[in-house]
């Protein structure tokens, strides 16, 4: 099963939605791996792990999970569900002895009478759409008016979700070869089991958007009532995924719920290894989903892929820089802090020196230490193996794209 792990501390599992991936978490990666060794899989026939040999339902994926968990010595692990994932993490801990702590972000599965045609319905119509969508999905994702269109029904101000995370949602939506048998599945299959009252081994929470139009909110009481050992938390102002409505309270509610674990130690960079053949690409990235979106984007290995992940995280940790800082141009939110990740004493370096010798190039906008660069610019230096990287911080998106490109890099 294709997973990604990042940062240290006690594991917490991330589970995804129907048709999602491992980059649904994007909006929370950060801020969880800053207390936790986060691992966001991608469920069999989603993101990057190939479908089941036979039938692809909520007890086979189940199935699916025990077993990963158990090859990776993960049995017992913390964990955390969105939508379908989070009925997937009450059926765990229903079974017992498979997950510690767990979260469960608006389960799928507590419908009754027309709620359930309406579910299965409108998720028939809006992937009919996405697929159809497909070759202008960048443009619709990249503009808020887009996003207001296409995700209304997902969050209560959907101009303001975050347009790399929409972008990576609706592209898995469309690739998944098991999201159309799952949804049957989730529709008319068996209705979820409840764990009567002293059953369940570990602290439960159900979280539910009050704002939620895919499982409404009404169903949360029926989920409660068949987990009566599970507390339910609402989130206001808040649709039916509430790590991309409200991430700072998904991410309080998580740490708070499975115990926060050990602060990210900090580490030196790695030792700079020889570039390897494959690895001259520049990365230009603000949060960890686009990382890995660049990265497939420019064909990098695996190991490179992991490099980058890592060294995000680490340079964030590092900063305190939890979540990339929007700011406002032509009526697009563009984020300020802009990651430039290269081989090792490549291009990347001589980006850098080309920034230090310009003076008022960019502006500071987060409190962290200039190093070498000059007072007016936000300048951070890290290496992780075959990865090296900047972090340049500007609130000007033509001037940022001037600056690189005068050092050979295309934005």
């Amino acid at each position: 099963m294709h997973h990604v792990r990042l940062g240290q501390g006690r594991p917490l599992l991330l589970i995804h939605g129907l048709g999602g991936s491992w980059r649904s978490w994007g909006p929370i990666l950060g801020a969880l791996a800053a207390r936790r060794e986060v691992i966001a899989v991608d469920l069999p026939g989603f993101g990057e792990t190939p479908p089941l040999p036979g039938a692809t339902s909520i007890a086979t994926l189940a199935d699916a999970v025990t077993r990963f968990l158990a090859e990776q010595g993960l049995t017992g692990v913390d964990a955390v569900g969105s939508s379908m994932g989070a009925r997937l993490t009450l059926e765990l801990a229903r079974r017992g002895g498979v997950l510690g702590a767990t979260v469960s972000l608006d389960p799928g599965g507590f419908w009754r009478g027309w709620e359930k045609a309406y579910f299965e319905t409108s998720i028939k119509l809006s992937i009919r759409l996405v697929r159809r969508l497909q070759p202008v999905m960048p443009l619709i994702t990249g503009s808020a008016a887009g996003r207001t269109l296409l995700f209304p029904q997902f969050a209560p101000r959907p101009w303001r979700l975050n347009p790399v995370v929409t972008l990576a949602e609706m592209r898995s939506y469309a690739e998944s070869p098991r999201f159309d048998e799952l949804l049957d599945n989730l529709a008319h299959g068996p209705q979820q089991q409840g764990a009567p009252r002293g059953t369940l081994r570990a602290p439960t929470v159900i979280g539910w958007g009050r704002q939620d139009r895919v499982c409404l909110p009404r169903q949360a009481g029926r989920a409660q009532r068949l987990f009566p050992d599970a507390r339910l938390h609402w989130f206001d102002q808040c649709g039916h995924f509430p790590h991309w409505d409200l991430p700072e309270q998904t991410t309080r509610l998580i740490l708070d719920s499975t115990g926060q674990g050990g602060a990210l130690p900090h580490r030196e960079g790695a030792a700079i290894a020889p570039r390897e053949k494959g690895m001259a690409e520049v990365l230009i990235a603000s949060s960890p989903v686009e990382v890995a979106a660049k990265a497939d984007e420019a064909g990098l290995p695996q190991e490179a892929r992991d490099a980058a992940a890592r060294l995000f995280h680490e340079l964030t940790s590092r900063i305190g820089l939890a979540a990339a800082a929007p700011d406002r141009h032509d009526g697009e939110e563009w984020p300020r802090h802009r990651f430039l990740f290269g081989p090792a004493g490549g291009d990347v370096g001589r980006l850098a020196k080309h920034l230090r010798g310009q003076d008022g190039v960019v502006e500071v906008t987060s409190a962290a230490s200039a190093g070498e660069a000059p007072p007016d610019t936000l300048f951070v230096h890290g290496t992780d193996v075959n990865f090296e990287a900047v972090l340049i911080a500007c609130d000007n998106r033509d001037l940022l794209r001037s600056v690189l490109q005068a050092g050979g890099i295309t934005l």
